[in-house]
C-alpha cells in the first residue's frame, strides 16, 4: 500500500482523544477545528466526529469527496497547529489527492482572517511588490491591464517580461566573464489553489504579443516538455547524414546528405499549464528533460546522448513559463533537481486573484491595438544584436547589492535562489531593453532587484524551511510538534515502519548538522533511560 495510505490508516485510528465537537480542543486550532467542521457541514459534508492525533485534530468524514464508497471515517480534514489544512483519505486512488483539488470539488472557501496564520512553510504570502518594478513598457502593460483581470499584478509583469524576452531572440545580451546571459527566462507562476488565476493573467500578454510579432505567436510557442528530446525537436539543426556514391555498383566515396532542413527560427516559448507533470517526468530514470533544459537556460545548445536521436540544437532561445499549485510545487520538486541545479534556473513567482470580475474584464481591441502599435518598436529596437553593460551608477548600485545577492541561504530555499546574480542581470537585461537604452542603467537594475526581491519571498513562502531531504523534513514537523522530544521508535513509526534504519539515521544525522535536531538521554519516571530526539531551543525560536 501507498506509503500516504498506511500512514493515513494509522492515524484514523483513536490515538490521544475523540470527540463530537471541538468543545474540548483548546486554544485557536480549537477555533479552526470549529470552522472546519461548521463550513464542511455547509458544504453538504457529513461530519462523523473529531480526532486528535499529536497536535493535528482531524475532522473525519462519513465519505470521501472523491470517491463516495470510501467511507465512513476513511477520509479527512487535518487542521494543524500552524493553521494549514489538508485533505486525507486512505484509499490508494485517493492517497495522491491534494488540497488544492479539494478545494477544486468542494469550493472549499478561505478561512476568516482570526484564523489565518502564518504559512506552515516558515514563510508569508510574499509583501507587494515594489514600484520599482513597475517602469517602462512592462509597468504601463501592467497599469493598463490590471482593472480588467482577477490576476495579480506580479503574474502578468513576469509573463510579460517572460514573453518580451523570447520575442526579441539571441541577438542582445549581457556577460560576466565568460558566460554570456540572454534575454530568456523561465519562469514558474505558483498560486495556493488552481483559483489563482495563474492561466488567466498568460491570456493578455499573449494577446498584446500577437499583435506584435503574429508569427512568433504561431510558430514559436509550444507545450508538452515530456523529454530531452522533445525540447531539442521544435528548435533543431539541419540533420545530416553519409550516403556512399557509387559507380558501377562499387562504393567509390560518401557525401553529406541533408534528410532534414531543421528550424531557422530558434526562438521557442514553452508554456506548461500543468508543470506538476513536467516534474514527474524529469524525476523519472534515464529521463533527459532535466539537463537539457539546464543546457537552455545555459547557451542554448542542446544534444542528447540517444543513440537513436540525431537531432542537435545550437544558438536555441528558450524561455519557459510554467503554471502549479504551490502544493504540486512542494511534492513534485525532488531534492535531485534542487540541488543538480534545475531548480534555481527558475524564477519562482507566488499569485493570487487579485480581485473579483463576476463579468470579466474588458479591453478593447483597438486599446490593446494601440499599446502593441509602441511595443513593436520596442521590439525591434530591442531584437537587433548587441551586448548590453551596466552605467556607472548601475555599477555603483551592483557593487552595494552583489555580497548579499551571492551569499548562499540554507536548505531548499538555498538551493532554488542559489542563481540570483544571474537571474537579476537577466531581468536588468530585459528592463533596458524595454526603454530602448544601450545600458543597463540604475533605474533597470532597481526593477530587477525588486522583481527579485518578490522572487525570493516567493520562494520563501513554497518552501520555507524545508531541507530538501523529504524524509528529514517529515522528522523535523514532528519534532516541533513534540517539545517533549520523540525517540526512535517513535520517530521509525512516523513512517508506518516503511523507512529503513539507514535512511531515518542519514535524515536525522542531516538534523543535527544542521543544528536543527539534538538527542539526549532522558529518564522515565521508573528510572530507565531512553535517547529522545528534540528542536533545539535556539532552532525552535527561530522557525
Amino acid at each position: 500500500m501507498h506509503e500516504r495510505a498506511v500512514y493515513a490508516l494509522e492515524i484514523f485510528a483513536p490515538i490521544v482523544a475523540e470527540w463530537g465537537d471541538s468543545s474540548d480542543v483548546g486554544g485557536e486550532i480549537g477555533e479552526r477545528s470549529n470552522w472546519v467542521k461548521e463550513t464542511a457541514e455547509c458544504l453538504g459534508l457529513t461530519v462523523v466526529k473529531l480526532k486528535q492525533h499529536f497536535s493535528t485534530v482531524i475532522v473525519c468524514l462519513a465519505a470521501c469527496v472523491f470517491d463516495a464508497t470510501h467511507g465512513p471515517n476513511h477520509a479527512g480534514i487535518h487542521v494543524r497547529e500552524d493553521g494549514s489544512l489538508d485533505y486525507r483519505c486512505f484509499h490508494d486512488s485517493c492517497s495522491e489527492k491534494t488540497w488544492a483539488e479539494f478545494i477544486d470539488v468542494t469550493g472549499w472557501p478561505e478561512p476568516p482572517p482570526a484564523l489565518r496564520t502564518i504559512n506552515p512553510r516558515g514563510a508569508d504570502w510574499p509583501s507587494p511588490m515594489n514600484e520599482d518594478a513597475f517602469i517602462g513598457p512592462a509597468g504601463e502593460f501592467v497599469r493598463f491591464v490590471e482593472p480588467q483581470t482577477e490576476s495579480s499584478r506580479e503574474a502578468l509583469l513576469f509573463q510579460f517580461l517572460g514573453m518580451f524576452g523570447s520575442c526579441i531572440g539571441r541577438g542582445p545580451h549581457t556577460a560576466v566573464e565568460a558566460d554570456r546571459h540572454g534575454a530568456n527566462i523561465f519562469i514558474v507562476i505558483f498560486g495556493k489553489s488552481s483559483k489563482a488565476r495563474k492561466g488567466t493573467s498568460f491570456g493578455y500578454p499573449r494577446r498584446a504579443m500577437s499583435l506584435v510579432d503574429a508569427d512568433w505567436v504561431s510558430k514559436c510557442l509550444a507545450s508538452g516538455l515530456s523529454s530531452g528530446e522533445g525540447l531539442i525537436w521544435p528548435v533543431r539543426d539541419p540533420i545530416t547524414k553519409l550516403e556512399p556514391v557509387k559507380e558501377k555498383g562499387r562504393i567509390v566515396g560518401y557525401q553529406e546528405v541533408t534528410v532534414d532542413p531543421g528550424v531557422d527560427d530558434k526562438r521557442l516559448l514553452v508554456v506548461e499549464s500543468e508543470f506538476a507533470n513536467v516534474l514527474k517526468v524529469s524525476g523519472r530514470p534515464g529521463n533527459t528533460l532535466s539537463p537539457m533544459i539546464r543546457n537552455a537556460w545555459d547557451d542554448g545548445v542542446l544534444r542528447s546522448m540517444t543513440k537513436n536521436s540525431p537531432a542537435v540544437a545550437t544558438g536555441a532561445h528558450i524561455s519557459i513559463i510554467a503554471h502549479i499549485t504551490a502544493a504540486e510545487l512542494r511534492r513534485e520538486l525532488t531534492a535531485t533537481e534542487s540541488a543538480n541545479g534545475f531548480a534555481n534556473r527558475f524564477i519562482f513567482v507566488a499569485a493570487k486573484r487579485s480581485r473579483l470580475l463576476p463579468e470579466g474584464g474588458d479591453i478593447s481591441e483597438e486599446e490593446m491595438s494601440r499599446f502593441a502599435a509602441k511595443l513593436r518598436d520596442v521590439v525591434d529596437f530591442a531584437s537587433e544584436a548587441r551586448q548590453l553593460r551596466r552605467d556607472d551608477e548601475a555599477r555603483k548600485l551592483w557593487a552595494e547589492v552583489y555580497p548579499t545577492l551571492s551569499e548562499g541561504k540554507a536548505g531548499l530555499l538555498g538551493a532554488v535562489t542559489g542563481r540570483a546574480e544571474a537571474q537579476v542581470l537577466r531581468l536588468s537585461l530585459l528592463y533596458a531593453l524595454l526603454d530602448e537604452s544601450e545600458q543597463i542603467q540604475e533605474r533597470h537594475l532597481r526593477a530587477a532587484l525588486a522583481c527579485w526581491r518578490y522572487a525570493e519571498e516567493s520562494a520563501a513562502y513554497a518552501f520555507g524551511n524545508e531541507s530538501g531531504n523529504r524524509i528529514a523534513d517529515k522528522i523535523l514537523d514532528a519534532l516541533h510538534s513534540q517539545p517533549k522530544g520523540m525517540t526512535r521508535t517513535q520517530i521509525r513509526d512516523l513512517f508506518s515502519r516503511n523507512k529503513t534504519r539507514e535512511q531515518i539515521d542519514e535524515a536525522l544525522r542531516f538534523l543535527q548538522e544542521r543544528g536543527l535536531a539534538e538527542s539526549k538521554k532522558v529518564s522515565s519516571k521508573s528510572g530507565k533511560s531512553a535517547l529522545h530526539w528534540f528542536v533545539p531551543t535556539a532552532a525552535r525560536v527561530a522557525a
